[in-house]
């Protein structure tokens, strides 16, 4: 480093940080206080600026609850939704939130992008956004989907909630998982009765959100060494595998009735008839795997919120602080941060 006035280094003379904000160095005061008119506007000390960070964030968030536009058409049981046009009665008030995480959902789950290695999962704040109107809000949107015109909807619904309910599994925040879970129980409802007598891409299509729903919760119970639930999870889950003819070196449960309790011929009598002591014996051969198997996973994924180098401060979703477009390691919750920590971080940055 060297003095911000004469340009004086370390080697020269002993610097001295300004005692506000520590990021520029001096060799006098001489010096300082010549440079003080231009240092003026950025003197800033770290304290305060987590402070107007953290004001900027709530100001964001207050803006946010009041609702997200809409920003494409969508056809409901009230009619149609599109930009610049008022919401119909009987959709809710805030139906942006949940344009925008099915924008998200579908996006980001392209694998055009060599980048995009969090696929679908990149989207949680959107996710979370729309889970938290639901939540806030949840006799509104449960009459919504109950109109069978909104079936397609709630389809997206349970999608959505999936996704959010893996990102915290695999975080290690087992009771929010398990609060989007029930959620999404709530919603699935809403869609196998509107999927009774319809047509049979539709039956299909609740059998696997109920299926991925059910698998979630038996990963989130295997984490949690609450095995007792996980019995009559297991048997479902084996059966649907088994309906849906899943090829052996995709199946996750039923090869392990194959293969743990030997039986040869797999059939439909034979999984409803499995005992609460069989499949026991199959949670605790699993047991290593599957904490092996989450971890891989968790690191895989790398669904860790990250925080500011600078102040601290932790992102609220993935990736909502951004990296060094430089070095791709650290990671900021703004351009101010950044700017301010680049004398610290450039002696790391790109080893």
């Amino acid at each position: 480093s060297k003095c911000s006035t004469c340009g004086k280094t370390e080697e020269e003379v002993t610097l001295v940080a300004c005692a506000n904000c520590k990021m520029v160095r001096y060799c006098d005061r001489h010096c300082q206080k010549n440079h003080w008119k231009e240092h003026k506007p950025n003197c800033t000390s770290p304290e305060k600026k987590y402070e107007e960070n953290l004001k900027a964030r709530k100001r964001a968030q207050k803006l946010a609850k009041k609702g997200a536009p809409i920003v494409t058409i969508s056809y409901t049981h009230a009619g149609l939704v599109a930009p610049g046009m008022p919401i119909p009665d009987g959709v809710p008030e805030n139906f942006g939130y949940k344009q925008k995480a099915v924008t998200d959902f579908h996006m980001m789950a392209r694998v055009d992008n060599p980048k995009n290695k969090l696929g679908n999962l990149k989207g949680e704040q959107s996710y979370k956004d729309y889970y938290d109107d639901i939540v806030s809000s949840e006799e509104e949107w449960m009459s919504f989907f109950n109109h069978k015109e909104n079936s397609e909807h709630a389809e997206h619904t349970c999608g959505i909630l999936g996704t959010l309910a893996t990102i915290y599994r695999q975080r290690g925040v087992s009771s929010q998982c398990e609060e989007v879970l029930d959620m999404e129980v709530k919603v699935l409802d809403i869609y196998r009765r509107h999927s009774v007598g319809g047509p049979l891409i539709q039956i299909q299509c609740y059998e696997g959100l109920k299926f991925k729903c059910e698998n979630i919760r038996f990963n989130l119970y295997q984490q949690q060494h609450r095995y007792e639930e996980c019995v009559s999870l297991f048997k479902s889950c084996a059966l649907y595998e088994y309906h849906q003819d899943v090829p052996s070196d995709q199946q996750s449960y039923l090869f392990l009735v194959e293969f743990v309790l030997r039986k040869r011929k797999i059939s439909k009598k034979v999984l409803e008839g499995l005992s609460h002591d069989e499949i026991m014996k199959i949670m605790t051969f699993t047991h290593e795997a599957v904490v092996q198997n989450n971890r891989s996973r968790k690191s895989q994924y790398d669904v860790e919120l990250k925080k500011c180098a600078r102040c601290g401060v932790e992102e609220k979703a993935i990736r909502t602080h951004k990296k060094c477009a430089r070095c791709d390691n650290t990671f900021y919750c703004g351009k101010t941060c950044q700017k301010d920590h680049w004398k610290v971080h450039k002696k790391e940055c790109g080893k």
